[in-house]
This record gives C-alpha cells, structure tokens and sequence, in this order.
C-alpha cells in the first residue's frame, strides 16, 4: 500500500508545483494562469475544491497548497506549513524515504562534465509506462543521428487531414502544427542522449500540452 502511495506521489510531484502563501514583503512575479481540465483522483474518487481549482501554467498543472494538504490527509501523510522557514513539510508516517524516489524511479539523470543527461532509451520508456501508446518517441543511430517526440493521436488527425493536404504528414507539417518535435541531442559512449534542461522545458511541456488537448475531446 504505501509502495502504491509513494507511486502517486511520485507521478504528481514531477508535473505539479503546490502554491502556499508569499509573504507581503517578498518580491512579487506574475505569472498568467488558466484553469485546467485536469482532475485529481483518489482511489478511483475525484478529489476536487470548487473555490480553489487545479490550474495550467505553460502545460504544467498546479494545485493550491490547502488542496494538496487535504490529499495527504487521505493517503494518511501529515502536511504542514511552516512560515518561520517558508517551508511546506510532508511526513510519510511510513518505511523507506520518499525523497530518495522522487525524480529518480521514473527518470535516472547522468552527469557528464558537470552537465546532466538522460538516455533516450530511458525518455521512451518514461513515455510508455506513463503515457501508454500516446506518445511515440523515436531515434536513430546511423549518420545523421537524431530523435524524436510525437503525439500519436496528432498524427493520427494530420493522416486524415492527408486528403486535403498532401504534405500533412511531412516532418516540417508536422513541426509546424505542434504533433511532431524535434531534440537536440549528444553522443554519449556511442548512445544518444539529451539534457536534463530539454527533457524537462521541451519533452515534458509537450507532454503535457497534448494531455490536456485530449482531455478536452480533441
């Protein structure tokens, strides 16, 4: 049970951030938030807060602190925050460390002169167990290398679309209307490799855009 727990834990915290309270004196930056489609469930229950909304910033999802305390209460973790050290503070109550798992079991990073890196191999496998079939990560290792990302059910309406556009499914057709995208990538002991930074401002955010396109009936 706790294994099943530390599983959603993990899955929540690497797409959402929780808000809490900013002090009156700190430097303030805006930032535009829309309300998402995403919903948050618990044992198969939707657990949701009419008054403060899960919301969507550049595809990420984000949760209020207060709703995020009531979802520990659930999974029988403590919550606390702590504004002597501006600190949110969650207790298991259980064996193992949460901390050690959390950005480690989906996605192992390597560094390599200072600078961090995760196999494609592994970017795919993340993708499959996450997201199923729905995403299809591709690569190749002959001259000239490169990789991949697409969203499969993109794909599949530019095929549709191929009637009325020959070119639909061309890889600048694709690039050009959001289905496809293209990562820059390195050569690390003859494997290929991208950057902790493009795994996480490119791979993730789209991601995360066509998984709110697909909630919302595309």
């Amino acid at each position: 049970m706790l294994r099943k727990y530390k599983q959603f834990m993990i899955g929540f915290l690497i797409g959402a951030l929780v808000f809490t309270f900013i002090p009156a004196n700190a430097a303030v930056q805006e930032y535009i938030l829309q309300k998402s489609l995403a919903k948050i469930t618990v044992d198969g229950k939707e657990f949701a807060n009419k008054d403060l909304p899960v919301l969507n910033y550049k595809g990420y999802n984000y949760i209020p602190a207060a709703v995020f305390r009531g979802i520990c209460a659930k999974l029988g973790f403590s919550f606390d925050w702590v504004g002597e050290t501006n600190e949110i503070q969650i207790q298991t109550k259980g064996e193992g460390d949460l901390s050690d798992t959390i950005g480690q079991a989906l996605i192992e990073y390597k560094t390599v002169d200072g600078k961090e890196y995760v196999s494609i191999v592994d970017v795919k496998a993340y993708c499959k167990e996450l997201y199923g079939g729905r995403f299809s990560v591709g690569y190749g290792r002959n001259d000239p290398t490169w990789a991949s990302i697409h969203s499969v059910r993109g794909l599949h309406a530019a095929r549709i679309l191929k009637d009325e556009n020959p070119n639909a499914t061309n890889d600048e057709e694709l690039i050009k209307s959001g289905v496809l995208i293209e990562l820059p990538i390195e050569n690390i002991n003859g494997e290929i490799h991208i950057t902790r930074e493009t795994f996480e401002n490119i791979v993730l955010p789209f991601i995360y855009k066509w998984e709110e396109k697909i909630k919302g009936g595309f």
